[in-house]
């Protein structure tokens, strides 16, 4: 039995929007030293990308593209995860093999991520479903050993999870909205209780955030416990860099090799780019101006502007906008559309601290529908 649902909050453009708005706004306050007031031309930029993909957000959503079909009985795959697991344990065994490595854990992760989605489906016979869920996470983290993985893939459990209770729920009401902030603002007190106490005991140092980030009287003398610090310097800390550089005009003339560069670095998986680019380039192009030598990420916009400056900016700015309609469009019928989704948003929320449309560990699980309607094609015709 299926059902067709629609996404209640998985929409990329919004998702992205309201990320760096939020960013935008945290950066207004000036809790920081380190921040210098934002570049004019900086401002008018996330403003305008800020409203073109929350309304182009509002008109995807309107359309359907995000409109997917709820399995009941999910299917069983038994061939896929033994592969799955299989190639971890190749792995182990013999080592760090560059691109193929990369397919394993972008493929095993994407197991581990459908095992969970298949044990909220389930009617029955759940427990086996979460049992390979738990495997599938202690092989990536013991074995492959990656934990920045177990984070994504942790996410992405959360945000099935809502999205299943949402499916069950006639509206939203307003206690699960407050629930979930209430949780969020846990979380980022812990994240600072927890990130305090163990730099300040290796660094013999009392509240060390508040050095590290330049914490001024508008932060220390606003009541707000210090532990939240740390999420207000890491949070607001990429736009600050990326700031810096605009300033600062780090940037490189216009030409046919930047372009080069901009193309390949900001909308390759950086297991090709890397391969593609020589070493010095590959690595010189993801480093720039930074507030300090301890927050060194700039937003997915750094490599755009370090090199085809305020057009390469545009060009990205283009692509995030209209990248997941086209994207969206082309594997909507697709089994596992909504793990997709959840990979896909989780990439776009992220693309305010960093490009993770470079990051071949989820980058790479977007290829898997298009590779399965290619086979299925060819499948198709061979058979007709």
């Amino acid at each position: 039995m299926t059902t067709r649902n629609y996404s209640i909050f998985l929409n990329p453009n919004i998702l992205v929007s309201l990320a760096f708005l939020s960013v935008l706004i945290l950066y207004l306050f000036q809790w920081s030293d380190l921040l210098l007031p934002l570049h004019p031309g900086l401002v008018s930029f996330l403003v305008l990308f800020i409203f073109a993909n929350f309304f182009w957000g509002l008109a995807c959503q309107c359309s359907g593209v995000y409109k997917y079909v709820s399995i009941d009985s999910p299917k069983k795959n038994k061939s896929m995860f033994i592969l799955g697991i299989g190639g971890i344990l190749f792995s182990a065994i013999y080592g760090y093999i560059a691109t193929l490595h990369v397919i394993i854990v972008a493929f095993s992760s994407f197991l581990a991520i459908l095992a969970c989605n298949n044990y909220l489906l389930a009617r029955r016979k759940r427990k086996r479903w979460l049992l390979l869920h738990l495997v599938l996470l202690a092989l990536i983290f013991f074995v492959i050993g990656h934990r920045i993985f177990l984070f994504f893939i942790l996410l992405a459990v959360f945000l099935l999870i809502v999205q299943n209770k949402m499916n069950d729920m006639k509206k939203l009401r307003i206690r699960n909205v407050l629930s979930f902030l209430c949780l969020g603002l846990a979380i980022l007190f812990v994240f600072g209780f927890v990130g305090n106490r163990i730099r300040s005991e290796i660094f013999h140092a009392g509240d060390l955030i508040l050095v590290i980030g330049e914490a001024n009287e508008r932060f220390t003398e606003s009541g707000i416990p210090n532990e939240f610090f740390w999420a207000y310097i890491y949070a607001t800390s990429p736009m600050a860099n990326l700031n810096l550089n605009i300033r600062l005009n780090n940037r490189e003339g216009y030409s046919i090799r930047n372009f080069y560069i901009f193309i390949i670095s900001t909308f390759f998986p950086d297991f090709l780019s890397r391969r593609i680019l020589s070493p010095e380039i590959y690595f010189e192009s993801r480093r720039g101006k930074q507030i300090n030598d301890i927050l060194n990420v700039f937003s997915i916009f750094l490599v755009p502007y370090r090199y085809f400056s305020w057009v390469g900016m545009f060009i990205t700015f283009l692509f995030i906008t209209f990248f997941p309609f086209v994207y969206f469009s082309i594997i909507r019928n697709t089994p596992n559309f909504l793990i997709y989704l959840v990979v896909f948003n989780i990439i776009y929320v992220f693309l305010v601290f960093d490009n993770l449309l470079a990051f071949s560990g989820l980058s790479f699980m977007l290829f898997f529908p298009l590779l399965g309607i290619i086979f299925r094609s060819k499948y198709l015709k061979y058979q007709g």
